[in-house]
């Protein structure tokens, strides 16, 4: 047979290890940076490093999350409670929406809503919000710093409704009703991907969504204005 030319992969910037990105990062974006210097290199790894290829993501993601997770939740107040961190590792399945390798294929839907917290996608638009919001004081002391109201349907709505599906999930998947990571109705399970909840001050409901247009309310149930967010999902599970 006639020779064959072997394709060799020339590594990049984008193949070193994750804790070598973090040290890349960590010594442009430094801490002990003067405030306006950070925050202006924290709004550069949103908008433009991040954006580089899917390691690059997960390494900022990083770090973006972890600087502004303090602030997401002193938005959180009573009853509602906040646990935005992944389960695994979801950086890397958001990395792929944005990656521009030709090798690397969008995630489908269901694949983000069963890899990653659905609450992580909450605080990754408070993200967003906020390392703009900061850039803007910056530039001119004119201004006006949006404050709560500028989040206020992210931390009335999103939030919680995120929140408890992600409680849902929690509590059925120690139940045995529901599936993740799975394409296909297994028996009775119900793939978690077809769940959603409907939330509000009085009320909540966990609609089933069939071939992404038939909804079907599964439960629902009345809701004290107080009542803890944990509560209401084991009471819809």
């Amino acid at each position: 047979p006639p020779p064959f030319s072997i394709i060799r992969h020339k590594p990049t910037i984008n193949d070193l290890p994750q804790h070598v990105l973090l040290q890349v990062i960590y010594t442009i974006v430094d801490p002990n940076l003067s405030e306006e210097e950070y925050r202006w290199g924290l709004y550069w790894l949103a908008v433009s490093l991040r954006l580089v290829s899917s390691n690059w993501y997960t390494a900022c993601m990083h770090v973006l999350r972890s600087a502004y997770l303090p602030a997401y939740v002193s938005h959180i107040r009573p009853p509602y409670s906040a646990n935005p961190y992944p389960l695994s590792s979801p950086a890397s399945v958001y990395a792929a929406a944005y990656s521009t390798t030709p090798s690397t294929s969008a995630p489908s839907t269901p694949a983000l809503a069963e890899d990653a917290q659905r609450e992580t996608a909450v605080l990754d638009m408070f993200i967003a919000f906020q390392v703009r919001q900061n850039v803007l004081r910056d530039e001119s002391e004119l201004h006006l710093e949006a404050g709560h109201e500028g989040v206020k349907d992210l931390f009335e709505l999103l939030q919680p409704r995120a929140r408890t599906e992600d409680l849902v999930r929690k509590y059925a998947l120690r139940a045995g009703v529901i599936s993740v990571g799975t394409t296909y109705n297994s028996g009775e399970k119900i793939p978690f991907r077809e769940l959603s909840v409907n939330f509000s001050q009085r009320k909540v409901g966990l609609v089933r969504t069939v071939a992404g247009r038939r909804r079907q309310v599964l439960v629902e149930v009345g809701r004290e204005r107080m009542e803890t967010l944990e509560s209401v999902a084991k009471r819809i599970v």
